[in-house]
């Protein structure tokens, strides 16, 4: 027992275990183990025994040959944490041979691809490629090839037939004296990723350019107050069935459909002044489909499945509005082929994970209008602008390219959200998601009331002098008195020496020198009871608090018409 100092620690279990070893040995069984040993200085090591007997003419020896396998060992557990981690990795691993063949790939790559990983084992790297020509494929194989790191971002086909996309490392493996033992592929899945970072970029762009058409609607609104205005004071004072007043009407006529293309503008970029109520869009929507029925040639069936009968929070001009621009849409699709028009209404769920692709929406019940047809379908490159304003596939003459961006602006103003799906010749579907809302609709009608006028004494204020004029002919064809000013600061200056006169003020919010707002905060210090009407090209966005504050009882988009005008100033001086 000469080499007891190089005994495993741990008592009698281990002293009896060393005793049935040599018992095996010196039966003639040779005997093979690791064992822990202790050195002289009291710390312990890991090795590998080799335990056998030899005999000689007097004597019988014990040979015992020890191997410190500490470091092996070390290296045998690092092996298994890093085999570990690949295997648990959220990220894409995929190891081949010099040839690009599979050998390995981690869990996560069946997670994402949607193969089992025998089904890639043996197979060519490039059965995952987008199968079409894609330079970044064709750029990362010369790079390893020539034995350098490529980074890039992958396109692959799933097992479905999907597109994913991937950024990518891969690198070139080496053996210990530098010769190509095959490749190893990184890939982490960002398929959603860019997804959302697509659509936030849509929604700046469509932010940047509804301030740009808000900025110009304000400017075209002026213009139509004018052409409103004066063909309504021109018609006023013509005989009805002469030829001039019928010419006035078709005036007329003309600047009503501006208006509504202007109001489209302004739908896009979230401007307008739209003040919604709980609405069943099941009902807008029966009685549009009849209309379109009726004007779609007869190539095209209507199919409609309209089940959901819940309410959302909407005005009845915006639900026409989309069904019309989407059915619009799916018709001239399918004019010369024919083909079928779906129009369906359901009531949906939209969770956490819908919710985190469109964040624009949250969590919920919703209406899901979907407006699908067999036409000619669109391309990416299509699909990506058909909201963006002036935007047209048709002909010269045969649209705006307002419809969608339109849909678009009043989807997103209503809380809801919009997806499309479309490839060429299968077709187009849009769905759009509205929340649902628990009250039923109101169906209160209004009444035509004759135009009311009155003798009180009203202050006009407006910087465009055609504007001011129009408002002074229609007031005093209504008999007020009244008194125009294209200053604002002219306008204060009068009211404060007149102040016990004057019955209302009328003004344009933006003037140089003292916008409405301005003009309201000072008048209300000289006359704290006087009516104030704002008059806007575009809504302005200030909210109830900040209205109220400034002093303003009511605000008035313009182009203002001649009954719209005259009922707002008649309901504000009888609330005096």
């Amino acid at each position: 027992d000469t080499f007891s100092p190089l005994i495993q620690p741990g008592g009698q279990n281990s002293q009896k275990m060393r005793l049935e070893t040599n018992k095996l040995a010196l039966s003639g069984k040779p005997q093979f183990f690791e064992w822990t040993y202790q050195k002289h200085d009291g710390s312990a090591f890991d090795a590998e025994v080799s335990l056998g007997v030899i005999e000689s003419s007097d004597s019988t020896y014990f040979q015992i040959i020890i191997r410190d396998i500490t470091e092996r060992k070390l290296a045998a557990k690092q092996l298994a944490r890093q085999a570990s981690a690949i295997e648990q990795a959220a990220e894409e691993i995929i190891i081949t041979d010099n040839e690009g063949t599979i050998e390995y790939a981690n869990p996560a790559f069946e997670k994402i691809s949607g193969y089992s990983r025998q089904d890639a084992k043996g197979k060519p790297f490039s059965f995952l490629e987008s199968r079409k020509e894609d330079y970044a494929y064709r750029g990362m194989w010369a790079a390893i090839r020539a034995g350098e790191v490529w980074r890039g971002r992958l396109t692959t086909r799933r097992k479905d037939g999907c597109l994913s996309e991937a950024d990518a490392t891969v690198s070139p493996i080496f053996d210990h004296v530098g010769g190509r033992m095959g490749y190893v592929f990184v890939k982490r899945d960002v398929t959603e990723q860019i997804k959302v970072e697509a659509m936030f970029r849509q929604s700046q762009k469509m932010e940047a350019i509804g301030t740009l058409a808000g900025g110009i609607a304000h400017d075209f609104n002026n213009i139509l107050s004018a052409i409103f205005g004066f063909a309504e004071i021109a018609k006023l004072e013509t005989l009805e069935n002469s030829g001039p007043h019928r010419c006035l009407v078709k005036i007329l006529e003309a600047a009503g459909r501006a208006r509504d293309l202007v109001k489209q503008i302004l739908t896009f970029s979230r401007q307008t002044d739209i003040t919604p109520r709980s609405i069943q869009p099941c009902i807008i929507i029966k009685e549009t489909i009849k209309l379109l029925e009726a004007s779609l040639p007869s190539t095209i069936e209507v199919r409609a499945n309209l089940q959901a009968t819940e309410s959302t929070m909407a005005d009845p001009t915006s639900i026409h509005q989309i069904i019309m621009n989407l059915c619009t849409n799916a018709g001239h699709a399918m004019r010369k082929t024919g083909g079928v028009l779906d129009i369906s209404l359901l009531s949906v769920e939209l969770d956490q994970d819908f919710a985190r692709v469109h964040p624009e929406i949250k969590p919920g019940q919703f209406l899901r209008l979907t407006v699908s047809d067999t036409g000619h379908g669109m391309g990416q490159t299509v699909k990506e602008r058909i909201f963006d304003p002036f935007f047209t596939t048709k002909g010269e003459g045969e649209g705006t390219g307002m419809g969608l961006s339109v849909v678009h602006g009043i989807v997103r103003s209503l809380g809801g959200t919009i997806v499309v799906h479309s490839e060429p010749e299968k077709g187009s579907s849009f769905n759009v998601y509205l929340p649902i809302h628990a009250q039923q609709e109101d169906r209160k009608q209004e009444r035509e009331r004759a135009i009311a006028g009155g003798s009180d004494h009203i202050v006009f204020v407006d910087d465009e002098a055609f504007i001011v004029d129009i408002a002074q002919q229609m007031l005093e064809m209504l008999g007020y008195n009244v008194v125009c000013k294209k200053d604002s600061r002219e306008a204060f200056s009068y009211i404060k020496e007149h102040t016990t006169e004057i019955d209302l003020l009328v003004t344009d919010y933006t003037m140089p020198g003292m916008t409405g707002m301005d003009l309201a905060k000072k008048v209300r210090k000289v006359k704290s009871d006087l009516p104030i009407l704002l008059c806007t090209g575009y809504n302005i966005g200030f909210s109830e608090a900040e209205l109220k504050e400034a002093g303003i009882n009511a605000v008035i988009l313009k182009p203002v018409v001649r009954r719209e005008l005259a009922e707002v100033i008649r309901k504000l001086l009888d609330a005096r």
